[in-house]
């Protein structure tokens, strides 16, 4: 029986291939992005991993309480130590939504907006659609936003403060404490990918592009239909206050968040139902200014909690078991 030859790669393909690499090699802003993101990744991942193998058993036990290991640890052995660490607290919502959906009406996961996973599920399917699928789909999902949105905040830094100053941007916004979520199965990859994106298509006058990345922004995250507003302030700005045909372009941004409610609406007959499972955690709307006042009494409490060092007195709110956990 003879044995297919393989068939190899078109020399078109071949050279279109060479053209990208080369170009993104001398691409300034993708190697300023690059250092950014390889180092500040791979240090985060080796604390994440340090910080879970030190902790031993007490990861485990809280783990036991959160997170589901049937999608947090699908791959087993060495995978699931690199893999896990980060996948946990919100991630553990996002990986529910990407490998079985929104779970029926009045499901805590109506708070999670769909965008990110979609994506990965769309990915992982490459691979199978499984657990494992999922789990490595939704890194690499966040990890490429993460990189894409490096690239696009360093053209638009060095468009808007010039290019001595895109580097320690990208530097800084790498290395912030929160920037480990970056890296982790959550949505803010994306939605930093999306917002970057937004205000970097309306700064070269891009107003389709800049509506339809406010529109993704607003399906990742409900904080997304906020762009509006500064989208609208540059084009009024940059055309020298008259409207154009180009400025319908801006109503692409709350297309997301709407689809999303008509999906809930649909399915499970509530289309604020995003907004009224905000129950689960105990949160409700307070407006920014009592928002405020609500956090700074939170803040003091807390600390007069860590100061007193006491477990028997509870200064906060409603707290379960030991405050110091």
């Amino acid at each position: 029986m003879t044995q297919e030859a393989t068939q190899p790669v078109p020399p078109s393909m071949r050279r279109r291939l060479a053209g990208a690499t080369a170009r993104l090699r001398a691409d300034e802003s993708f190697r300023a992005a690059w250092r950014a993101f390889a180092w500040t990744r791979i240090a985060i991942l080796a604390v994440a991993i340090y910080a879970a193998l030190a902790a031993g058993g007490a990861v485990e036990r809280n783990a036991g309480g959160y997170d589901l290991p049937a999608i947090t640890a699908p791959l087993g052995g060495f995978g699931d130590v690199v893999a896990t660490p980060l996948a946990r607290w919100d991630a553990v919502w996002y990986l529910s939504i990407a490998v079985d959906g929104y779970d029926g009406a009045d499901s805590p996961r109506h708070a999670f907006f769909p965008l990110y996973p979609v994506v990965a599920r769309g990915v992982a399917m490459l691979g199978g659609g499984g657990a494992a699928a999922v789990l490595i789909a939704s890194y690499l999902v966040a990890l490429a936003a993460f990189l894409a949105a490096l690239v696009l905040l360093h053209r638009l830094t060095a468009f808007e403060l010039g290019r001595a100053a895109a580097w320690p941007t990208v530097l800084l916004i790498s290395v912030f404490p929160a920037s480990l979520y970056f890296g982790a199965p959550y949505s803010e990859s994306l939605f930093l990918l999306c917002s970057v994106g937004a205000f970097y298509a309306a700064r070269r006058g891009s107003w389709a592009l800049a509506g339809v990345a406010a529109g993704c922004a607003s399906a990742t995250r409900s904080a997304g239909i906020l762009l509006l507003l500064p989208l609208a302030l540059l084009y009024w700005q940059q055309s020298h206050r008259r409207l154009g045909r180009d400025a319908l372009w801006l109503a692409l941004a709350p297309v997301g968040l709407l689809a999303y409610a008509a999906f809930l609406g649909s399915a499970y007959g509530d289309p604020l139902s995003f907004s009224r499972v905000q129950e689960f955690w105990s949160r409700e709307f307070a407006g920014p200014l009592l928002g405020v006042l609500q956090g700074a009494e939170a803040a003091f409490d807390g600390a007069r909690q860590l100061l007193s060092g006491s477990r028997e007195t509870v200064y906060f709110g409603a707290s379960g078991g030991d405050p110091f956990r």
